[in-house]
């Protein structure tokens, strides 16, 4: 049981003012090259402008985006009360203390650290103590960036669209695809932040800051890690009491899940029970992936009235017949660019009646090499930034899977068909890799499905072409693949 009378840190709301409305704003690691993270985030900083003074850091100098860029944050003429850091990980420890010398009072890490779990904990524990230290605050690391329609203040990779819904997320393109389907329902975030591994601001701190956020109507929240479900639930009855309703999605604990979110944000997985009581306490209404999620915000902010508003645990597709004995259910694996989205999937395969087996040590050694330091390679696979350095990621990877006879099936999952959006280059390899996905399905005999946030993009299209079902709801690809699998018996 989960206790909810555990002591709950806070951390001065006022404090995060930096954060959400800073006056000035660095971008370390901005670049000119359109497959980069430095040119997304330099992109996205300079629609602020005129709101605040915006700075691009380069270590080579020079320009960019036709401006001039800094060599380092020393040779800032004036302090700086932002900093967002996208650079190598063995640079990150290097340009955190650069940051608090020039003066900032918050610092978003988007890198991730490398190395075993233990090695990565150990090494975001002693850059949070650091900030801790210098009197600032901390966002990430391995995290998206933060968003605040109020204060025009835009550090994510891709433009949101604005509205009324605040979104505390542990997963960053589950926060992209919650904005494209806000978008099409009409609504869009009044802030997004994504805490990523949390070593720094955590869920709950914040959720509690958008209490008196008052662009904000509803909050929706994707947390895989809840080792401080008393904060998360008195939070959430905060909000209630502002008639701010909280949506959450999370993955269930299993040996699959924990895998992955293991990789994925260092986070231990809450049991289905855990979750449910920390809904009841909160007066949470659960969903089972964002095309949910988004459906039960537009419901809740028609309604007139908060009381109206009540827990609900969604129970994602019923085990398909024949299916129900664990020895007997087909096995799949999971090839997602992102550790919410692998995560979830995996939740929803295995209500659905499928296993997700850890690969065998021959097949994680094929894929080892084709992949990122910071993928995960047993099942499910979470591509980590290998889509960005190569897009051709997916197929390969899907394939020797499926050449390995090791599953029955395969879901792929996430931004497959919008890296087009990036660069031609994208554009180019993402249709040669659709051709290539769908060529392995064929000729390996393994059933395939696919889930993309972008289900309309020419990528996805090729694939349809080619037979394979792709849809922009994860639920409902998952749901797909479990049936392809029970009519093959």
């Amino acid at each position: 049981m989960i206790a909810y009378n555990a002591k709950i840190t806070r951390e001065p709301m006022a404090a995060l003012r930096s954060l959400y409305d800073p006056a000035s704003v660095a971008v370390v690691g901005a670049s000119d090259d359109t497959r980069k993270w430095g040119n997304w985030l330099a992109q996205s900083a300079l629609r602020g402008e005129r709101r605040r003074v915006v700075a691009l850091v380069n270590g080579r100098g020079g320009t960019v985006l036709g401006r001039a860029a800094y060599a380092s944050l020393a040779e800032l003429a004036a302090p700086v009360e932002l900093a967002v850091i996208a650079v190598r990980p063995a640079a990150v420890p290097t340009v955190v203390d650069e940051a608090l010398a020039a003066g900032a009072r918050a610092i978003v890490v988007i890198s991730s650290f490398v190395g075993t779990l233990t090695d990565r904990r150990a090494q975001e524990v002693e850059l949070a103590t650091r900030v801790r230290a210098a009197g600032a605050i901390l966002l990430g690391p391995n995290c998206l960036g933060v968003f605040d329609a109020s204060t025009e203040l835009e550090l994510v990779p891709a433009a949101l669209p604005r509205g009324s819904i605040g979104f505390v997320s542990q997963s960053g393109n589950i926060g992209l695809e919650l904005g494209r389907l806000a978008e099409a329902r009409g609504l869009g975030f009044s802030r997004f932040v994504s805490t990523g591994n949390q070593a720094g601001i955590d869920g709950a701190t914040a959720l509690r800051s958008l209490l008196e956020h008052q662009q904000t109507q509803l909050i929706a929240v994707y947390l895989e890690d809840l080792s401080n479900p008393g904060a998360l639930a008195e939070a959430a009855v905060a909000a209630g009491e502002r008639g701010k309703p909280v949506l959450l999605m999370a993955p269930e604990r299993s040996r699959a899940t924990s895998r992955v979110v293991a990789s994925h944000t260092g986070s231990v997985p809450a049991a289905r029970a855990e979750l449910d009581e920390l809904c009841r306490a909160g007066g949470i209404e659960r969903a089972a992936d964002p095309s949910e999620l988004i459906e039960a915000a537009a419901a809740a902010l028609r309604r007139p009235s908060p009381r109206d508003r009540g827990w609900r645990s969604s129970d994602g597709p019923e085990p398909h017949p024949g299916a129900r004995a664990k020895r007997d259910r087909p096995s799949v694996a999971i090839v997602a660019d992102g550790g919410g989205h692998a995560a979830l999937a995996t939740t929803l395969a295995e209500r659905a009646g499928l296993r997700v087996p850890r690969f065998s040590e021959r097949l994680v050694t094929q894929l080892r090499p084709r992949l990122t330091e910071t993928a995960a390679v047993d099942n499910p696979i979470d591509l980590a930034g290998a889509g960005e350095r190569d897009i051709r990621s997916f197929d390969r990877a899907a394939a020797a899977v499926m050449r390995s006879g090791e599953v029955a099936g395969i879901l792929v999952a996430g931004c497959f068909g919008g890296y087009q959006d990036y660069s031609e280059r994208f554009a180019e390899d993402e249709l040669r890799g659709a051709r290539a996905l769908a060529a392995s399905a064929a000729a390996t005999g393994r059933a395939l499905s696919v889930h993309t946030m972008y289900p309309d993009s020419p990528a996805a299209d090729v694939l349809r072409d080619h037979g394979v079902f792709v849809g922009g709801s994860l639920k409902q690809a998952v749901s797909q693949l479990a049936g392809l699998l029970s009519a093959r018996g």
